[in-house]
């Protein structure tokens, strides 16, 4: 069993339509699903009683939620180097995690009246009309921060 680095291999072979098919699919898959899901949350979150200030609560959450977000964005890079063999992808997995809980936490913190207040009352500047979903979106998509990071690792 020959033993190649990176380096050594031929990357100046084109791929093959089918390995070009295996891989643009499922994100053009991805994309329409996508395409699709958005208006139908827009739909849904309008017709709450607030309306269309529901929607732009879920838009603040989301903005706040993808920032809380931004803390692990470098573990699919990191996992591209340290999960080579299975030392590595242990490590990668434990890290991953952490890190998923800790993200997750500090979210569930921010729902916290005072501190929701402070972040998107205060520090945003949203109306308590547009606050109050902002803060009960937020609320509910702490299992969805935890489902990326953990995503990830897989």
């Amino acid at each position: 069993m020959e033993n190649k680095s990176f380096a050594s291999e031929n990357i100046s072979v084109p791929p093959s339509n089918w390995t070009l098919i295996r891989f643009f699919v499922p994100l053009a898959i991805q994309a329409m699903s996508q395409a699709l899901t958005y208006p139908l949350v827009t739909m849904v979150a309008s017709r709450g009683p607030g309306g269309p200030l529901n929607l732009a609560g879920l838009a603040q959450s989301n903005t706040v939620m993808f920032f809380l977000g931004m803390i692990g964005m470098s573990l699919v890079t990191t996992g591209m180097v340290h999960a080579r063999e299975r030392e590595g992808y242990k490590k990668f997995q434990t890290v991953t995690l952490t890190i998923g809980l800790v993200v997750s936490s500090v979210q569930g913190l921010l729902c916290i009246p005072a501190l929701s207040h402070m972040v998107f009352g205060q520090i945003i500047g949203l109306p308590p009309s547009i606050e109050s979903p902002a803060n009960i979106t937020l609320l509910a998509c702490i299992p969805l921060q935890f489902l990326r990071k953990y995503m990830t690792e897989e």
